[in-house]
C-alpha cells in the first residue's frame, strides 16, 4: 500500500487563523445540536417502542418508528479482488470536486 507524501506546511495567514477560530467556534455549537439531537431521538425510539407507536407527529414534525432488522452490506474490496473486469464496469472513475479538508488536533 503506498504511502501518502507529507507536504510542507507553512505558517498560516491571518486569514485563516481568523477563520479557523469561527469554524472551531461553528462546530463546537454542531456537535452540541448533534448530541442533543441525538439524546431527543434516542428518548423518541423508547418512548415509541414502549408505547407501540408506529407514527406520531404535529403541524411540526412526523416521528415514525422503523425496527431494528437485519441488513446486507457489499463487499467491494473483497468483489474488485476476485472480479476485477467486473469492478472497472460497474464502478467507473469519475470526477471529483475539490474540497478543503479540516482535522482537529
Amino acid at each position: 500500500m503506498a504511502t501518502k507524501k507529507k507536504t510542507e506546511q507553512l505558517p498560516a495567514p491571518e486569514w485563516y487563523l481568523k477563520l479557523e477560530s469561527k469554524y472551531l467556534e461553528a462546530l463546537e455549537k454542531k456537535q452540541a445540536a448533534e448530541a442533543e439531537i441525538e439524546k431527543c431521538k434516542s428518548a423518541m425510539l423508547g418512548l415509541m417502542e414502549a408505547d407501540g407507536i408506529k407514527n406520531v407527529g404535529t403541524d411540526l414534525t412526523t416521528a415514525t418508528y422503523t425496527a431494528a432488522t437485519m441488513g446486507r452490506r457489499f463487499n467491494s474490496t473483497e468483489f474488485k479482488q476476485d472480479h476485477p473486469d467486473l469492478y472497472e464496469k460497474y464502478a467507473p472513475k469519475f470526477p471529483k470536486n475539490a474540497y478543503v479538508a479540516i482535522k482537529l488536533k
